[in-house]
Order: structure tokens, then sequence, then C-alpha cells
């Protein structure tokens, strides 16, 4: 496990970081994951194991994501790097 900035990160994510905002960006502007997937042009079951924390957001897919999603970049620690309040 490695701490940056005092967030906690595993090898492959681990469940440290809070997407539920990014979830719920994701229902307000396509509706459903699944949409969301498609237009990311990702499977559904890997934005699944983003969401969830299993893999980590490229610099690159953080980007596109934002784009199709209207987030304005100076937001996007918000969306992709809110740590988890345990």
């Amino acid at each position: 496990m490695t701490l940056l900035n005092g967030i906690q990160y595993t090898e492959k994510g681990g469940k440290t970081l809070d997407y539920s905002a990014l979830r719920g960006k994701i229902y307000e502007v396509f509706g459903s994951v699944k949409r969301f997937a498609e237009a990311m042009e990702l499977s559904y079951v890997t934005i699944l194991k983003k969401l969830a924390g299993a893999n980590f957001w490229t610099q690159g897919e953080i980007l596109k994501a934002s784009d199709l999603l209207g987030i304005k970049r100076k937001d996007i620690i918000k969306y992709f790097f809110t740590p988890n309040v345990e």
C-alpha cells in the first residue's frame, strides 16, 4: 500500500477512493453505467471495476470521461480523487 497526499493506494486501486460523485454524474448524463461504458469505448465490467476501486483510471480515461460528462478540469479531483471516509 502506498500513501500519496494522505490517500492510501493499493497495487490494484483498492477501495480507497470515493467515486459516488462520479457515479451520480454518470447517471445524470448517461442514465446508466452501461451507456457510459459504451461512450467510453470500454466494457461495462471494466467501468464497474473502476467505480469499485478494483482498477485505476488512466489519465487518458479521466480526461475522456470528464469531456463526456461535462466535468471541468478544475473539478476532476472531486470526481476521481476523493478519499473514502471510513
